[in-house]
């Protein structure tokens, strides 16, 4: 790095690349000079400092072990945004550990070989329904619904929705409208409207999207009532 000549009095400063901070009488003024000239006052302590770009990796970054990526990120080598755009790697809140599923979504060339399912808790309540123009066809609507009583109440609610939208998927939406709620047929439309907004319905010439939104509305329902049963 160059560091600029000092001026005279009513004299002009050479041009430095990077920042000069200054201080004088213990305040502190940051001036970003990059390109561009500053007058350095006598009594300033100065520091000149230059930022540059680390050197190009090698290799493809999206093949990059996630849990290098991880610790990258936390050394500080790479921040959190930086892991997700350039690594497709994806953390778990805010903490280090990575989302396996949300980085293999990221990561076009991965291949899902193996998911490891716990087992329900016993006393769990499962319902599944579907719906299909004929039997053996491709459902257009379908709806799984899981939770277990505690108290009298629905605990840990899940329904996921498929056929309706391009991929299956839980919605966080009727679970919050079935948790702590009495099952029942109160709790269960309100999850299915829950279910019904929140979906973005595939749409084809045959079938509309409002008309996977009823379907989705139906399903829903229905699952919940014969994990009822």
């Amino acid at each position: 790095m160059q560091l600029p000549k000092l001026s005279a009095p009513a004299g002009k400063a050479g041009r430095v690349p990077g920042e000069l901070l200054g201080r004088r009488f213990g305040c502190v003024a940051v001036r970003h000079v990059a390109g561009r000239g500053c007058t350095v006052r006598r009594g300033w302590a100065v520091m000149a400092v230059n930022r540059s770009a680390g050197p190009g990796g090698w290799g493809d970054p999206l093949e990059r072990d996630p849990a290098r990526v991880a610790r990258d990120v936390k050394n500080e080598f790479v921040s959190r945004a930086r892991a997700r755009e350039d690594y497709g790697v994806v953390f778990k809140g805010d903490g280090l550990e990575v989302d396996a599923a949300a980085t293999t979504a990221l990561r076009d060339d991965e291949l899902l070989l193996e998911a490891r399912l716990p087992l329900l808790p016993a006393g769990t309540r499962c319902g599944f329904y579907e719906f299909s123009r004929r039997a053996g066809d491709f459902a257009l609507a379908a709806a799984v619904g899981i939770y277990r009583l505690d108290g009298g109440k629905i605990a840990e609610p899940r329904l996921a929705i498929g056929a309706a939208e391009v991929n299956p998927r839980r919605i966080v939406e009727a679970e919050r409208a079935l948790a702590s709620a009495a099952p029942g047929d109160k709790a269960f439309r309100a999850a299915a409207q829950a279910a019904m907004a929140a979906i973005e319905p595939m749409e084809d010439v045959i079938n509309s999207a409002e008309f996977r939104r009823d379907l989705v509305l139906a399903v829903a329902r229905r699952a919940l009532e014969r994990a009822a049963a």
